[in-house]
């Protein structure tokens, strides 16, 4: 998809993050926070028909001053999805909902996007997920759980950073979630890898 411009594509995503819409001046503190009210007004509304043109017409729409995107035509949103499935993984300690959790985490949010906004959402995931991968290895640990290395495919230039969550099993091994996370993610992770590692008794994480 062409997206006309770097911020339409921006824009759409913060209406992602805003079911509630967001106002001309809400959008433009997100978004342009160092150009004045006039200026910033200006640029939202070319910015808008941008994401218009992009997308269909009835996709955003207007009510009392705020800007939506039509819930009844976005069919699937992976954060909204990774949320709602780390919540359910963690109350219900189900391995097999931790697995599909982690495997939607695709990496860093909009990394290439440096917005207030932006940033605070990509730590917040970033932090939620180290919480998720631990949660996962205690679980594993409790159940006894010993399971066969799931290869990670490697893509070449992929790997610049992997994170290891351990936790001892039964067996005194160590159950290890580790990530490899690609860069330029709007990102591509490669599917967890679930492997044992002997010798290690104790629980923490490496970044």
């Amino acid at each position: 998809m062409t997206w006309g411009s770097r911020k339409a594509a921006e824009f759409f995503f913060l209406l992602l993050e805003r079911p509630n819409g967001v106002t001309t001046w809400e959008a433009a503190e997100a978004l342009w926070p160092d150009k004045d009210e006039s200026r910033a007004a200006s640029v939202f509304h070319t910015t808008l028909h941008r994401l218009r043109k992009v997308l269909d017409d009835e996709l955003v729409f207007t009510r009392n001053r705020r800007y939506y995107l039509n819930g009844d035509l976005v069919l699937h949103y992976d954060v909204r999805e990774y949320m709602e499935l780390t919540k359910r993984a963690q109350s219900s300690l189900d391995l097999e909902t931790f697995e599909r959790a982690i495997s939607l985490y695709q990496g860093a949010y909009l990394a290439d996007f440096e917005s207030d906004w932006c940033q605070d959402l990509r730590e917040t995931l970033h932090g939620t997920h180290l919480s998720l991968l631990l949660d996962a290895s205690r679980r594993a640990e409790a159940l006894g759980a010993r399971v066969a290395r799931r290869g990670s495919r490697i893509y070449p230039r992929s790997t610049i950073r992997t994170v290891i969550v351990p936790g001892v099993n039964s067996r005194g091994c160590t159950t290890a979630w580790a990530i490899v996370v690609a860069p330029n993610a709007l990102g591509r992770v490669s599917r967890p890898g679930i492997e044992t590692i002997g010798g290690l008794r104790h629980e923490s994480f490496v970044v």
